[in-house]
């Protein structure tokens, strides 16, 4: 007879193998979680502390700076919106993507406790952040009002 110091590591082992069959045959990486990601063209995809300093605060131009993470699935969701955006606004403002995983730093900076997020800088300046996945409008509206 089975006793529950025996059934219990017994079931979570069956939940362990379970969560990885499930992500085999959906497709997930969990050997390399960053190579599933796709940068537009005209996106940055920011990697160090330097590159957000030259490409964000250094700017000549505003920035749309989305922090997201390879996990996220609305960061997943919002990543066409911003490609779309990106290409139809790249001569008014520069597009720029981290993730919070690879980047800590940077996010604890600016104390981003959700994503995906999106901050628009001008002048090396915070101006406006907008949390959580929004309609294309909004940021279409955002960038309106930030680049006139």
């Amino acid at each position: 007879m089975y006793t529950w110091q025996k059934i219990i590591p017994l079931i979570f082992l069956v939940g362990i193998i379970a969560t990885f069959f499930f992500m085999y045959i959906s497709g997930e990486n969990f050997n390399d979680n960053h190579a599933s990601v796709k940068h537009s063209e005209g996106i940055i995809d920011i990697r160090s502390e330097d590159e957000f300093k030259k490409e964000v605060i250094e700017s000549d131009k505003p920035v749309f700076v989305k922090f997201y993470a390879t996990w996220c699935r609305p960061c997943h969701m919002l990543s066409p919106i911003v490609d779309e955006i990106s290409k139809q606004y790249k001569d008014k403002i520069n597009f720029v993507e981290i993730d919070v995983d690879r980047n800590t730093k940077i996010a604890n900076t600016y104390f981003v406790s959700n994503i995906p997020q999106v901050m628009f800088f001008k002048s090396g300046k915070r101006i406006d952040t907008l949390m959580g996945l929004r309609k294309k409008s909004d940021y279409i509206n955002k960038i309106n009002e930030i680049t006139k």
